[in-house]
């Protein structure tokens, strides 16, 4: 196939796909079974990145053909990563007996991590979430949605289940909502630029902006949180969480960016994890 026919198909599967996905009217998009588009999303990908397997999108931009020169010092760097060292005191804090118990052993009452988002209680919780309710019963004093430490141990607990393929719920009602509310925002265009997350992750993927190669949708959840070199650089804290990711990119976007427990934010996670399903982890993950 040329490269012009090549084009011309990738056009058109992404007008089909954004016909899909926002093109429709909401009364019948909610009547499309979430199971089909989460099958039409991801075969899009498969179709546009040909090379690539639904299980190797889980290593952002480096899961690209684009990226080679990067992704070959991306997975060099893997064998003894840079945040290894800002793992070793999270560990030792998921073992360590605070008010008759371990982080270990309340997260433990949870599913692995590659089963989160779920709902407990009538409450859809995220990783975040459940750490900090263990934190808050032990009576830590960093449980905060924004502390470094809470970055990390979160990275500690997602680890522990690279490799593993993301089994989140797909007939849960409470996440099929939440779902539905984070499918509106990623295709929504906003800001002062009129961009959608979509606008950059769907429709620009595996291009460049500003020197960077732009990640595809698919998998994205897969490999926060990240650590970032130059951010760790730079003010000493490297890690970037997936809510962080989303209120940067909602920044770039020219709009105001949600806190941190906003619930569009935990929308957004639970749309583009169930889009992610059966895709391994791969958390922690290093970053330029």
């Amino acid at each position: 196939m040329t490269y012009a026919a090549l084009s011309v198909k990738i056009s058109l599967s992404l007008l089909l796909l954004i016909a899909i996905f926002a093109g429709v009217p909401h009364g019948r998009a909610q009547s499309v079974a979430i199971g089909e588009e989460i099958e039409q999303f991801q075969a899009f990908f498969l179709e546009r990145f040909f090379s690539v397997s639904l299980e190797e999108f889980n290593e952002g931009p480096y899961s690209l053909p684009q990226s080679v020169p990067q992704a070959a010092t991306f997975r060099f760097l893997e064998q003894l990563p840079p945040y290894m060292h800002a793992l070793i005191p999270a560990r030792s804090e998921w073992n360590r007996t605070y008010n008759g118990t371990t982080l270990k052993n309340c997260m433990s009452r949870h599913p692995p991590a590659n089963q989160f988002p779920y709902v407990l209680d009538n409450r859809v919780m995220s990783i975040e979430m459940a750490i900090l309710d263990c934190l808050e019963s032990q009576d830590r004093s960093f449980a905060r949605s924004d502390s470094v430490e809470l970055a990390a141990l979160t990275a500690v607990f997602r680890e522990q289940a690279r490799g593993i393929a993301n089994q989140v719920d797909l007939d849960d009602e409470k996440l099929k909502a939440l779902y539905r509310e984070g499918y509106r925002i990623f295709w929504s265009r906003q800001g002062q630029y009129n961009y959608s997350c979509a606008s950059c992750h769907v429709q620009n993927a595996g291009n460049t902006l500003a020197g960077e190669l732009i990640s595809p949708a698919l998998g994205h959840t897969t490999a926060f949180p990240v650590y970032s070199q130059t951010r760790a650089s730079q003010t000493g804290n490297g890690w970037v969480t997936l809510r962080e990711q989303y209120q940067q990119c909602i920044s770039r976007m020219g709009a105001a960016s949600p806190h941190l427990g906003d619930q569009r934010l935990l929308a957004l996670e639970v749309f583009q994890t169930m889009n992610d399903v059966s895709i391994p982890l791969k958390a922690p993950q290093s970053r330029p």
